[in-house]
């Protein structure tokens, strides 16, 4: 295949659009760049179970908008924010929850089966869209940046559509050109728990005992304002975004040093990584192993052990503890593990660049964070006080649907490939970069028929891999850095026995993936989930089943 010519706008130009938009409302150019109803069960074969879509009238309807706001982050100044705000038009109370004083969006938590109405406003002054990241939901409620899906400053667009998946942690957060890393960056993010029968049955579908937990690094100047692209960065910093942004403060659930107050007792930790491009190797402090019962796409068959875990951006995690036998004030630490990210030192041998690549290179690739990826560091405590609570059981089994067979691929003898590359200092997908409508000859896709996919990894950062509007799962890694102490950091903290929409991919890593699109067919996305490498052109469209089947259902 002859890579196309990369034609893309440079980046840290195009960063600029809409900063004299932006300094109208309150947000100036200098801060800125300083910085069970409903349907029967449809399946072909083994996999993920989705329900039928019903096309009935919503059980859950919310009013939504994005707009700036200031909101209190740091102790002082507040901070200008984009937020996403909303308010409760039908359905029960736990269906909408909100954060206060909080740059976060909403948690909306839904069952599935049932219909979901978000009456969207922008009140931004730059074009937004509204992406609900993992779940299966028509192309035309996906908040592609093309045409009638991009809602214009002032616009309104109404977002409806089944809740087809069983349980699971999802996300939604802006998708527009160009315009998404600085979006989430500046706050626009919010959940969307999914929740089913089967979960419910086991009483862990509740907020007493599933606690979502957001965790994202932002940079602050001495005002207490976000920091982002700034335009002095100069070598050192565009060296840095070729890794993508990374802040200098972790913040969970939109705070800095966070401490969740727990009693004793059992719960789910869902924990979101909402960074833009930082990727966290996470471990208990005391070194307690971290029981997973869930990942991306809901839960595992059965619940597994790791002493870490790998978490990139856009990726989930959904741990069971107990804490039941801790006492009074107890706290307990999670953390994020040292790891070398880009293992530039070990691909680029010895030699001259061999000695100097790990500090020189590694150093360049930080940017101007002080906290640079593959850092230790502390990502949140848990204080333990209250009244102990009637702990739960643990299930031995879970739901999570039995993955796909490799047996049953149409092309297990020649898998789609995609080849993740840089040229020209433009991050690249089969030497292509985004077009808006844009579909290569092999990007045309069938529609519920079982594909081998490979992410092949020919560069020396890690990317993490994001396909819209389908859970896949991931099958098999081939590394020709497996030898090297340095990947021995990072491989036993991969949980890929279930279901994911993300999935990282190491330098030098071939990753292999069974992937069905199911239920909707029309026009979806994959791109890698560093917010600042989809910008740069990292992301293309997929056509699924253009002709094979029913189309985009309202």
């Amino acid at each position: 295949m002859s890579p196309k010519p990369v034609s893309r706008r440079g980046f840290l130009g195009v960063v600029g659009l809409g900063a004299a938009a932006l300094a109208a409302q309150g947000i100036h150019p200098d801060q800125v760049f300083q910085g069970f109803d409903g349907g029967g069960l449809s399946m072909a074969s083994s996999g993920r179970v989705l329900l039928k879509p019903s096309l009935k009238i919503a059980d859950v309807e919310i009013n939504m908008r994005a707009a700036t706001a200031i909101r209190p982050i740091l102790p002082g100044n507040p901070t200008q924010v984009l937020t996403y705000e909303a308010s409760l038009v039908k359905g029960n109370s736990s269906n909408l929850v909100t954060l206060p004083d909080n740059y976060l969006g909403p948690i909306i938590r839904v069952r599935q089966g049932q219909r979901l109405k978000v009456n969207f406003t922008n009140d931004l002054p730059e074009d937004t869209t509204v992406h609900f990241h993992g779940p299966c939901i028509p192309s035309n409620m996906g908040g592609h940046p093309h045409g009638a899906d991009v809602v214009h400053p002032g616009k309104k667009f109404t977002y409806e559509f089944d809740i087809l998946d069983p349980a699971a942690p999802y996300w939604f957060h802006p998708h527009p050109d160009l315009r998404t890393a600085f979006q989430v960056y500046y706050g626009l993010a919010g959940l969307c728990l999914i929740s089913d029968e089967l979960e419910a049955q086991a009483g862990l579908d509740t907020g007493e005992v599933d606690v979502p937990l957001v965790i994202q690094d932002r940079s602050f100047d001495a005002n207490n304002q976000f920091i982002y692209l700034s335009t002095n960065m100069g070598m050192m910093g565009m060296m840095g975004m070729m890794e993508g942004f990374l802040g200098d403060r972790i913040l969970v659930n939109g705070k800095p040093d966070y401490v969740q107050t727990l009693a004793p007792g059992t719960y789910r930790l869902r924990l979101y990584n909402g960074s833009n491009a930082r990727t966290y190797r996470l471990a208990w402090q005391d070194g307690t192993p971290l029981l997973v019962l869930g990942t991306d796409g809901g839960w595992l068959p059965k619940p597994v052990q790791r002493n870490y875990v790998m978490l990139a951006p856009a990726e989930r995690v959904d741990l069971w503890v107990d804490f039941s036998a801790r006492k009074e004030g107890t706290e307990v630490v999670m953390q994020s593990l040292p790891f070398l990210s880009s293992m530039m030192g070990g691909m680029m041998g010895g030699g001259m660049m061999g000695g100097m690549g790990r500090g020189m290179m590694g150093g360049m690739m930080s940017g101007t964070s002080s906290l640079p990826q593959g850092a230790s560091f502390q990502v949140f405590k848990i204080r333990i006080a209250g009244t102990k609570k009637r702990p739960l059981v643990l299930p031995t089994t879970l739901a999570g649907a039995a993955p796909f067979q490799l047996k049953d691929a149409v092309n297990i003898n020649s898998p789609r490939t995609i080849y993740l590359g840089l040229q020209r200092m433009i991050w690249t997908l089969n030497g292509r970069v985004f077009e808006l409508d844009a579909v290569a000859p092999d990007e045309y896709l069938p529609f519920e028929q079982l594909e081998v996919w490979d992410f092949v990894n020919n560069t020396m950062i890690a990317h993490p891999m994001h396909i819209h509007n389908v859970q896949f799962n991931v099958i098999e890694r081939q590394s020709n850095m497996s030898a090297s102490a340095d990947y021995q950091t990072i491989r036993a903290g991969f949980v890929e026995e279930g279901w994911k929409d993300t999935v990282l991919v190491m330098p030098g890593e071939r990753v292999r993936i069974l992937v069905k699109f199911l239920t909707y067919s029309g026009m979806f996305m994959y791109h890698c989930h560093i917010l600042e490498h989809e910008s740069m052109g990292m992301m293309r469209n997929l056509m699924v089943g253009e002709g094979t089947h029913t189309m985009d259902m309202p």
